[in-house]
This record gives C-alpha cells, structure tokens and sequence, in this order.
C-alpha cells in the first residue's frame, strides 16, 4: 500500500511556536473574508477553535494579529494589523521557498560511484543481481550515501560487492547524461582503483564477480562500455605522451 507524504513549515520566535500551515491558512483566510467567523467556516473550523489559535498566534509572536472593525451595516468584522499582515507575509514567503524545494527535492540528480580495478590486464566486473539491468555485467559501484566522500563511497562499495579492499589512484571522469540510467538521473563519479588486499568474492547486490580481459568484455550495464573506452583512451594517451 503505497504512502502519502505531508511535510509542513513551522514558524518560531524565541522557540515558541508561531504559525503552521493551519495559522497562516487561517490569517490569509481573515485577510480574504474580513471576518472571522466567516474565515473560521472557509477552513473547516469551529469559531471558538480560531479564536484559540489567533490567541495562541498572538501569545507566542508578541503582538496583535487582529483588530475588530465596524462594517457598513453594523456588523462586526475583522482584519489583519499591520504587524499580522506582515507576518503572514513573512510566513508565505518562506511557504513558498520551502514548498519548491520539496517539490524539487526528488527530481535532482542523485549521485552514484563506480570503480576500475585492473589487475594483469583484466578488468573487475559484477554481475548484476537486482533491476535495472539484472544479469548483466557492471562496473562495482552504487550510490553515495548523505555524509560520504565520494573517495570513500567507491571503496566502500568495491569492499560490499567483491570482497577487495582498494585505494584510489586517480579520477577517470564524471558521467552524468540524463538517460544513463533508467531509474532516473544518475550522476556517477568514476575512479582507478588499485588493489590493496581483501579475497575476491561476489556480495551485496552482486550474483557474481570476476576479472575480464579488456579485449574481450561482455555486454555491460548503463554506460560503462563507454568509460571502460573511455578508461582504454586515457591509458593510450599517457602511452603516446610518455612515448
């Protein structure tokens, strides 16, 4: 059953709490209907229970948020101070930062690593053991976890997938094409590894591990026929500058 997820502003002063979403729905209704029974109505509240939070807005910011008016008619109304209207201002702007940044939350990319290791002429792949991409072949890699260099991550998950400790030697690049990855957009900073220690064994979400001659790889996951390419130039240019 799938999960329905809310996410609210609170607004504090001094560490009372000022208003939430329910308090600015209800001062930005007074402002709109000039009455507060009638705001009270508009976002599904008793009269008596608006009265409480208006108090309570008032209490913890230290000041009125609402006046008592004469209507043409006779009739009682009301409307924000200035210092309530500036307030609830306040209070939408940060709504509204705060509300595009969780929509956007989600749709940034999300940052991965993978890693080359060579070890006489052969290179580490893993097979795949979950979607996307189960079965294949693959680079050693996954994602970064909040709090993690990436330098770490890549070791890390070299160490979870195929059992060897490594170090890393130098940056191959950064991959970042939008449709690298099916499950969304997947930024993966790619590095050489070297070998430190460690048995070889296949582990965490990897059916199988082992070492293929550059010249003869089998079919590859995402992208990484293009880096191990990518990876096979670098070494071919470094051969010809050193030539």
């Amino acid at each position: 059953m799938p999960y329905e997820v809310e996410c609210g502003l609170l607004f504090r002063r001094n560490g009372r709490l000022v208003l939430t979403d329910a308090r600015g729905r209800l001062l930005r209704a007074i402002e709109v209907e000039g009455s507060l029974p009638k705001a009270a109505s508009s976002v599904g509240i008793s009269c008596e229970r608006a009265k409480v939070m208006v108090r309570d807005i008032e209490s913890s910011a230290g000041l009125r948020v609402i006046s008592n008016v004469r209507g043409h008619e006779g009739s009682d109304g009301h409307m924000l101070t200035s210092a309530g209207r500036e307030l609830l201002l306040e209070f939408e702007a940060h709504q509204q930062a705060f509300e595009a940044q969780v929509a956007n939350r989600f749709r940034n990319p999300v940052l991965a690593v993978d890693g080359i290791l060579i070890v006489q002429g052969s290179i580490l792949l893993v097979r795949r053991g979950n979607p996307p991409f189960k079965g294949e072949y693959a680079l050693p890699g996954g994602f970064v976890e909040c709090g993690e260099l990436v330098e770490a991550a890549v070791r890390r998950e070299l160490l979870e997938e195929t059992g060897l400790e490594t170090s890393v030697h130098h940056l191959l690049g950064i991959y970042s094409s939008p449709d690298r990855d099916p499950r969304g957009h997947t930024v993966s900073v790619v590095h050489v590894m070297r070998k430190k220690g460690g048995k070889l064994r296949s582990g965490d979400d990897a059916s199988d591990v082992g070492f293929f001659p550059l010249d003869k790889l089998p079919p590859l996951a995402f992208d990484h026929y293009k880096i191990v390419q990518d990876y096979v130039e670098e070494g071919a240019k470094a051969s010809r500058r050193d030539g």
